[in-house]
């Protein structure tokens, strides 16, 4: 069996699992269902080789329960996650009569032509070489630097890296990035990618938040077309429904204030009225100020 349809097993058998606890019975059953004929004599001594190997490839652990009789997850870490990134891979497996009925976004997240690379310069301790160039300024620099910490954003992949020329934490846009290359030799810099993990954990999209810059409580009215949206797909970790009414609903989240997060707001502005602080208020406002001024023009 190639290696694509293991890959299709363990996706259907992890998917299953992700669900509720199942028993053999009900696991072998599905897969059969969805592998027909490509699943061949599959044996519960197939089953439990390939349970070794989910754990081994994707550090997903499934454990059998004397008390369910029934086998289940038993760590959840990330899985969310990997199932949407199989799933999408899986569409993209499937026969092209299934993709006719499958519309996607064209666009890939810009500069993942390079991830690779830095994946493997982080993985170990390498540094990284590259010209670098902003929209606003046609010129490029070459920068030097020990890659950290990978975040997409918008379409749009970040690296948070080390800038050995300024000994600096810096952010920098792969799709900006030019003739990027691997100097193999392991390097220590004087940050710690342990340490910057969490480093956008009180903010919104790439921004950092100013030097000195503090953590705010953000409350927004959010009415009855946008609240069912908030509540499924939250937009912080800190976000939490304080009122709930016909009307909508009053969220409450500790952030710092950025451009990001304007943005945001500004996206769905005609949903939305900022509570606290009066200041984030004050810039929505402006912004309505300038965008109303620009249209009047045409008027």
């Amino acid at each position: 069996m190639g290696y694509q349809h293991k890959f299709l097993r363990h996706f259907y058998i992890i998917e299953q699992l992700s669900i509720k606890p199942q028993s053999w019975d009900s696991i072998h059953r599905r897969l059969l269902n969805k592998l027909s004929d490509q699943l061949g004599d599959y044996s519960i001594r197939t089953f439990q080789r390939d349970i070794k190997a989910i754990n081994n490839i994707f550090g997903i652990e499934i454990k059998y329960s004397p008390r369910l009789l029934a086998y289940h997850v038993s760590s959840k870490n990330d899985l969310k996650m990997k199932l949407n990134a199989w799933s999408q891979l899986n569409m993209n497996m499937e026969s092209s009569e299934v993709q006719r009925n499958i519309i996607q976004d064209k666009i890939d997240g810009l500069g993942s032509m390079y991830l690779s690379d830095i994946n493997e310069a982080m993985e170990g301790n390498f540094f990284l070489e590259f010209e670098y160039h902003k929209y606003h300024d046609l010129s490029s620099k070459k920068r030097r630097v020990i890659p950290l910490v990978l975040k997409e954003v918008n379409k749009r992949w970040y690296l948070l890296a080390e800038d050995l020329n300024k000994g600096a934490l810096r952010i920098f846009a792969l799709d900006r990035i030019l003739d990027l290359n691997i100097h193999y030799k392991t390097i220590k810099g004087k940050f710690d990618s342990n340490n910057y993990q969490s480093i956008w954990e009180n903010t919104m999209g790439i921004e950092i938040g100013g030097f000195g810059q503090s953590v705010e409580k953000i409350i927004i009215k959010v009415d009855e077309i946008m609240a069912p949206y908030f509540k499924s797909l939250p937009w912080h970790q800190t976000q939490k429904i304080v009122k709930e009414e016909n009307t909508g609903i009053l969220l409450e989240m500790e952030l710092m204030v950025t451009n990001d997060l304007i943005n945001k707001i500004m996206s769905i502005v005609q949903h939305t009225e900022i509570i606290e602080p009066n200041h984030l208020k004050e810039k929505i406002k402006l912004n309505l100020i300038k965008a109303l001024r620009t249209y009047e023009k045409e008027l």
